[in-house]
């Protein structure tokens, strides 16, 4: 079983290795943005953005607004991407 403290360290060592990376990431390359890639590093893009000076993209308001703006749009994927099969019925 995991308690409230557990949960707490478990965040704060996965910020600092985030921070780790994005520091590596920034030295390294011409990177202006930093995109978080999973879910579970939602709601640390702030803290991190304080720290790295770096606009940090928080993937789970990221991945809802996109997918209002393609709703809005009217947009479908592909069909050679996600073609269409017609079910039987059963």
């Amino acid at each position: 079983r995991t308690g409230r403290a557990d949960v707490s360290n478990d965040r704060m060592n996965l910020k600092n290795s985030l921070l780790d990376a994005g520091r590596r990431a920034l030295e390294k390359t011409d990177a202006q943005v930093l995109i978080l890639g999973c879910l579970s590093f939602m709601g640390l893009a702030r803290e991190l953005e304080e720290e790295l000076s770096v606009p940090v993209i928080d993937p789970g308001p990221a991945s809802v607004c996109l997918a209002e703006a393609l709703v809005r749009q009217g947009l479908r994927p592909g069909r050679k991407a996600y073609q269409y099969y017609k079910h039987e019925q059963v």
